[in-house]
């Protein structure tokens, strides 16, 4: 599976996955195709994962509908937020007449398409389980507290996921000001986004099946890299399979 960042922060969030065999989608549309175009990736026709309604994460999935004939996967609530004219909307992941149907397909192509309930401000936002080309995939976005999803049995090859800020430096930015205050408390009310701690937290019943695990969104002001390695409830072993995103950024789980 190939990994390429297209934008990852406040001012948009996508990625684009290609399979082994050459299945491609993308994950939010925060970025224009000018900029998508330029990492040189298939768009037209391509399934676009979306997580929930902000700019950040969805501001151009009608342009990749209406222009590039992408199809739009997301919730109900997210689609109607968006106003889109059609939407493909993916089975629940707790919807499972028999949990071990999750279990990974040697099969070329979309095999599985899998959301999961995520708490944010947003109309039916959710995080995403795919397996494309035979390897799994969990993507989970804006959050405000990490899902629970972990009795379910999977075992992703790759993990996107948010990561936007770090405690100690959030409180610090909080003294700061009034508006910093009132953003780290809208940062961290439950409703708003992951800690790095957070981020483990969701992880690690599933991080050790991974090859690749990358954290994104992380904030400029409220994020430190230094205290997220020193942070002793997060395990050594997590942090050091960790990548972190940014535009332009690619990774293989397998030679192409």
């Amino acid at each position: 599976m190939k990994i390429t960042c297209i934008g990852s922060g406040s001012s948009g969030n996508m990625f684009h996955v290609k399979g082994k065999y050459g299945t491609g989608i993308f994950l939010d549309a925060g970025m224009p195709p000018k900029i998508t175009q330029r990492a040189r990736v298939q768009i037209s026709n391509t399934p676009i994962f979306i997580t929930h309604e902000h700019g950040d994460h969805a501001k151009y999935a009608k342009k990749y509908q209406n222009d590039y004939g992408c199809p739009i996967c997301c919730s109900l609530g997210t689609a109607e937020a968006l106003k889109l004219k059609d939407a493909m909307i993916p089975k629940q992941l707790n919807d499972l007449d028999n949990p071990t149907s999750l279990q990974k397909k040697r099969k070329r192509g979309l095999t599985e398409t899998r959301m999961f309930p995520v708490v944010h401000t947003a109309e039916e936002p959710t995080g995403f389980y795919l397996v494309i080309d035979g390897e799994a995939l969990i993507y989970l976005a804006d959050a405000g507290m990490p899902p629970f999803v972990w009795h379910i049995p999977i075992k992703p090859d790759v993990m996107i996921l948010e990561s936007n800020y770090t405690k100690k430096r959030l409180a610090e930015q909080a003294e700061k000001s009034e508006s910093h205050l009132f953003v780290a408390g809208r940062v961290s009310s439950g409703v708003g986004h992951l800690s790095a701690n957070d981020t483990f937290e969701f992880a690690k019943d599933y991080y050790k099946h991974s090859d690749l695990i990358i954290l994104f969104h992380q904030s400029k002001n409220n994020f430190d890299y230094k205290e997220f390695y020193e942070d002793k409830e997060i395990d050594e072993d997590f942090k050091s399979r960790v990548v972190f995103a940014s535009p332009d950024m690619a990774w293989d789980t397998v030679p192409f």
